[in-house]
């Protein structure tokens, strides 16, 4: 494909593409600066642009396509140096013109002749409506510039733009307790099963969702059970799902990367520890440190009772154990007994207390003080 401009050159393969396809390019939006919309050569009138709308039209006339809708407007326009607000005002526009356009849309990127930042921006902007909206994000398109030759190749580099989003989905996942992007991100890189390398990432990400999802509905005994296993216990944790992976390949050198955020962050977490109560206390520590306040309170009130017991901080006095364990179950539901006496069992009244000791004793004689004196602190 033939061109003196680099965008020139991709906007006649893109068109060509589509053609061969049974499409047609339906519409070119614009981003430009001053200096595009300046005379050539100090010229009067004929802009870098008009050369470029120019030879689009020749192309498609040449080549007996349609010529695609060129949305030029000075909304989408910026100084050569542009600050932020012209940045944010030029996409906004360019959203409203995806927003704008009818059925299912495929959006292709001229990654050439623009700022980095910009194009950043730009393909976080597209990769949010793709989400909302009824939008496909399909390339990038990068001319590879060869020094002394007159040949030149354009590459579809969307792949390498995606690698952007590792990022949103570390943060997710660390800050949000969530893996959405990052289940997007790898489900379109991952083979079959049969790809070993692929195989452990997909058994991680797994694993890596459903202690998010567990740690969102605030499941306790679950979230544990990621980081704490009795000796007699089978189960993997979930550190044992992200020690195997390698960098082998190219998706394992990529997930790497958030291998390591998450080691890092859940470093507390990962650290051995003999007894149950002390990953508990672990456990409450890193949801403080993360503002997970709830899964914080959720913890104190559902577990704290069981280390407080299990470290001796309290105890139970053995008069109330039998009428304590006749009692645990409410409603059909069954509590843990540190958590039942805690929660529960306390905020019975007295006579309560010693009715349910009665009656598990089968007798009425047994109102004594040291009944009431449930804990020895």
């Amino acid at each position: 494909m033939k061109g003196k401009l680099s965008n020139e050159a991709s906007t006649k393969l893109l068109i060509e593409k589509c053609n061969k396809q049974g499409e047609s390019l339906d519409k070119i939006i614009t981003i430009c600066t001053d200096k595009v919309d300046s005379p050539i050569n100090g010229e009067t009138g004929y802009t870098h642009y008009d050369y470029y709308e120019s030879e689009i039209k020749t192309f498609c006339t040449d080549k007996g396509y349609t010529f695609p809708k060129i949305i030029h407007s000075d909304k989408i326009k910026m100084e050569n140096f542009p600050k932020d607000t012209e940045i944010i005002s030029a996409l906004s526009e360019v959203k409203k013109e995806l927003n704008n356009s009818e059925g299912h849309v495929c959006v292709y990127i001229d990654g050439n002749g623009s700022m980095r930042y910009m194009m950043n921006m730009l393909i976080t902007v597209i990769k949010l409506m793709e989400k909302t909206n009824s939008i496909e994000f399909c390339e990038v398109l990068s001319v590879d510039f060869y020094a002394g030759s007159d040949e030149h190749v354009v590459k579809d580099t969307k792949e390498i733009y995606d690698t952007i989003e590792l990022i949103s989905a570390t943060d997710e996942i660390i800050n949000y307790g969530k893996t959405s992007v990052l289940s997007k991100l790898f489900e379109k890189r991952l083979d079959s099963d049969a790809n070993e390398d692929d195989g452990k990432i997909r058994n991680a990400i797994t694993e890596i969702t459903n202690f998010c999802n567990d740690l969102q509905l605030c499941r306790t005994n679950n979230i544990i059970s990621y980081f704490y296993k009795d000796l007699n216990d089978n189960h993997k944790l979930l550190k044992e799902y992200l020690d195997p992976i390698e960098t082998k390949s190219s998706n394992s050198k990529l997930f790497k990367f958030v291998k390591d955020v998450i080691e890092d962050e859940y470093s507390l977490l990962f650290k051995n520890r003999e007894k149950r109560e002390q990953k508990i206390l672990d456990l409450i520590e890193w949801c403080l440190n993360k503002d997970f306040i709830q899964q914080a309170l959720t913890f104190s009130s559902e577990r704290l009772p069981e280390v407080l017991i299990q470290k001796e901080i309290l105890g139970i006095n053995k008069y109330l154990v039998p009428s304590i364990q006749y009692k645990h179950s409410i409603n059909g539901t069954e509590y843990n007994l540190p958590y039942y006496i805690m929660n529960h069992y306390l905020n019975g009244s007295y006579k309560d207390l010693f009715e349910l000791a009665c009656i598990r004793q089968n007798t009425r004689t047994m109102f004594r003080p040291r009944l009431v004196k449930i804990f020895l602190l």
